[in-house]
């Protein structure tokens, strides 16, 4: 029996994931059309956010269409500027600013453009969540400007971690520091309680946060990837009361078909999904690897996973 012509299949089949993602983004956008009310609605929350505490008021106590701020005090700061204006402003200021900065990451990933119809890209975007600006400070420029990522999502220090960028993650720990001079540490971890429910309330979660059995496996899963992938896949799985759009930030450690089941935000379909590649990864090294020609990035060299650390190959399979 001929050998099968693996090459020849991924060709064949290279249209599959680009196609997804713009069908199930599609699917987004209309979840926002028909629910306009959501439409940037993260930017101009976490704006408002701020103006309470410019004003001496509890920004935890700010809501919009039944959504509390509830991100920790270091966000506070780089919605000061946006504080004073007018919440349609904010919102569209930061969905245009993701979809920019979502472009120039995926160009600095040296990327095929349809990720950037990645759904969780997309409705990170139309939200105004920081998670895509997250994403441009960790990859653009070589990730240059990293120490501030953790400033708009404090779990912006596990990618660095797992990618050991030791100088970075000091910089931000001694931010972060100094921050609890002038945010209100104090009043978040008295809100705490109250902030965590309004969280689980509000969140369609992606984790598994919370159940020791699965975050083993997770756990598991992740390290036999590497730490540096794990970084950059453990956010979604891992961290309390996640989003869709958390999976924005995991880019750089995704595949293409890993991203397509991530596509569907549910911690079963994530878990097992991971679990299942993390497989396939150990059987692939068990063969030896493949004849490929490794590809250097501006972030840390080349990848021999040909994730989304490197630059994929739109027919490459995982």
């Amino acid at each position: 029996m001929d050998r099968i012509d693996w090459a020849f299949v991924r060709r064949r089949t290279a249209w599959i994931v680009p196609a997804a993602f713009l069908g199930l983004s599609a699917i987004v956008v209309l979840k926002y059309v028909f629910t306009p009310v959501w439409v940037g609605i993260d930017a101009s929350l976490y704006a408002a956010a701020s103006a309470a505490w410019i004003g001496g008021f509890d920004p935890w106590a700010v809501h919009q269409a039944g959504i509390y701020y509830a991100a920790p005090p270091p966000t506070l700061l780089p919605f000061v500027p946006f504080a004073w204006m007018p919440p349609v402003v904010v919102s569209l200021s930061w969905i245009v600013g993701s979809l920019i900065l979502a472009w120039l990451a995926i160009r600095a990933l040296k990327l095929p453009l349809w990720w950037m119809a990645f759904p969780p890209i997309v409705d990170g975007a139309l939200a105004g969540n920081p998670d895509v600006a997250v994403l441009a400070l960790l990859v653009v420029g070589g990730g240059r400007l990293g120490a501030l990522a953790p400033f708009l999502k404090i779990y912006a220090l596990i990618p660095m971690l797992g990618e050991r960028r030791w100088r970075q993650v000091a910089l931000s720990s001694v931010l972060l520091a100094a921050s609890w001079f002038i945010l209100p540490w104090g009043q978040w971890f008295a809100g705490l309680p109250v902030i965590t429910t309004h969280l689980i309330n509000t969140s369609a979660t992606t984790s598994i946060f919370g159940q020791p059995v699965l975050m083993a496996i997770a756990v598991i899963a992740l390290l036999s990837l590497g730490l540096r992938r794990a970084g950059w896949l453990a956010v979604p799985i891992l961290w309390p009361y996640t989003q869709f759009h958390y999976a924005a930030i995991s880019v750089p450690g995704l595949t293409p078909y890993l991203a397509l089941c991530w596509c569907f935000p549910t911690p079963e379909v994530w878990l097992a999904s991971t679990c299942v590649f993390a497989v396939y990864q150990r059987i692939v090294k068990a063969r030896g690897p493949r004849p490929v020609v490794p590809e250097v990035t501006p972030m840390s060299g080349a990848d021999p996973y040909r994730s989304a650390a490197t630059k994929i190959d739109p027919s490459s399979s995982e």
